[in-house]
């Protein structure tokens, strides 16, 4: 099964050269530690304390470790710790919340002999994968080079289950060599299971997105005697109906404003083309004045924001859910007491709890958006009452990061 992954990746790896070569000019994209050139230089002043390498994707799950991170610096001070991560936009919102990590650095491609390169010169003791960051390559150069090797936060949706499933021997091959699995619940647990996991290397730890610490209030000046509906993680497709709710929702509630936070910084121009094209008062956050005073939508364009501006909302959306993504992280805005408003496509963890509790409001279109924000903006009791059972949820199913923590000492992986 390597032999045939090896393969595939090395023809599309030859296939897709000359545009790597054109990414070598830009920058930002890395291309240099993704080809894992310079990993002496970079890996030298830790390559003698067996660092701990934990990988996360991108800015969703670099924020879901942080409680890990944190857990292990405190525990175990004289552990180094190795943050890597596969996008530019991760690796900069690492550098910004993780404060005691050593060394961040982009992932390198899933090719083995670069792989191999570059853990020779980490030399780290664990390799912790976030989530189900499955790369066959990383995993088998790790374990070949004495690394242990564990999920952490570990799930597996049933999209994504039924996908693996399809490609099983892959995932299973790749899958078997991992020592260790943290799982979220006890579903993610019965999956693994069926793709062929041994019951022992498997355990159910929660969710580290529950430890995640709440940021304190920001509030920003435009924000002041207003309104605030805080859009945040938004996909193409979903500010069009945040933009006529909006429309509609002025119509009743004067000096409201509306934030929206795309999920990806790159749409910003986009996003605010649409807001002036509806007649809207419009500014990125950056670009903010002491005097814009009478904005009406305002776009947080910059990055490890959200959370202070979701603190100062008094209704929250969480965006990826109006159109089929999965939603985002509806635990953000939750865990500060914010009643918290998605849509149908809404399949993150934690969503169905805040929904039980009477946290959280389930929209299936324009029509419920309206009414479901204009009843929270309406009634402040209700929106107290929401609040304080979605910071209940939170609390109740905090301690992920240290039963992670006990379960990854007690294996001997760290």
């Amino acid at each position: 099964m390597l032999l045939a992954y090896n393969i595939l990746a090395t023809i599309l790896f030859i296939l897709a050269f000359p545009c790597l070569l054109v990414m070598l000019l830009v920058r930002r994209y890395r291309l240099e530690e993704r080809l894992g050139l310079g990993a002496k230089e970079r890996f030298a002043p830790l390559k003698e304390k067996r660092p701990i390498w934990i990988h996360a994707a991108s800015v969703g799950e670099i924020s879901a470790i942080a409680p890990l991170v944190s857990v292990v610096k405190a525990r175990r001070p004289e552990l180094s710790v190795v943050v890597s991560t596969t996008t530019v936009t991760g690796l900069e919102r690492a550098r910004q919340l993780l404060k005691r990590v050593d060394l961040f650095t982009i992932l390198p491609f899933d090719l083995l002999f670069i792989l191999l390169s570059v853990l020779r010169q980490a030399r780290p003791k664990a390799l912790l994968l976030a989530e189900l960051e499955l790369w066959p390559n990383l995993i088998w150069a790790a374990k070949a080079l004495g690394c242990r090797v564990a999920i952490v936060n570990g799930r597996l949706s049933k999209r994504s289950f039924s996908r693996y499933r399809l490609i099983n021997r892959f995932v299973v091959a790749a899958l078997e060599k991992v020592d260790l699995f943290c799982l979220q619940s006890e579903a993610d647990r019965d999956r693994f299971l069926q793709l062929g996991i041994v019951p022992e290397k498997t355990a159910v730890t929660g969710s580290l997105k529950f430890d995640v610490s709440p940021v304190g209030r920001v509030e920003l000046p435009v924000m002041a005697n207003r309104r605030v509906v805080v859009a945040g993680s938004t996909r193409e497709g979903e500010e069009k109906v945040l933009m006529k709710a909006f429309a509609r929702l002025r119509q009743d509630f004067d000096h409201l404003l509306l934030v929206l936070a795309p999920r990806h910084l790159s749409r910003v121009p986009e996003v605010e083309a649409l807001a002036s094209e509806f007649g809207f008062a419009v500014v990125r956050k950056s670009r903010l004045e002491p005097g814009d005073g009478d904005v009406d939508i305002l776009i947080l364009d910059t990055m490890g924001e959200l959370s202070s501006v979701y603190a100062c909302a008094q209704v929250a959306f969480v965006g990826g859910s109006l159109v089929p993504v999965g939603g985002h992280n509806p635990l953000e805005p939750a865990a500060l007491g914010v009643p918290v408003v998605f849509g149908p496509y809404m399949e993150q963890r934690g969503a169905a709890a805040l929904l039980e509790k009477g946290a959280a409001f389930q929209v299936e279109g324009l029509d419920q958006l309206t009414e479901t924000i204009g009843q929270l903006l309406e009634d402040p009791s209700k929106r107290e009452v929401a609040g304080s059972q979605a910071k209940k949820v939170i609390q109740q199913r905090k301690g992920a990061a240290s039963a992670t923590f006990e379960l990854l000492t007690k294996n001997g992986i760290i």
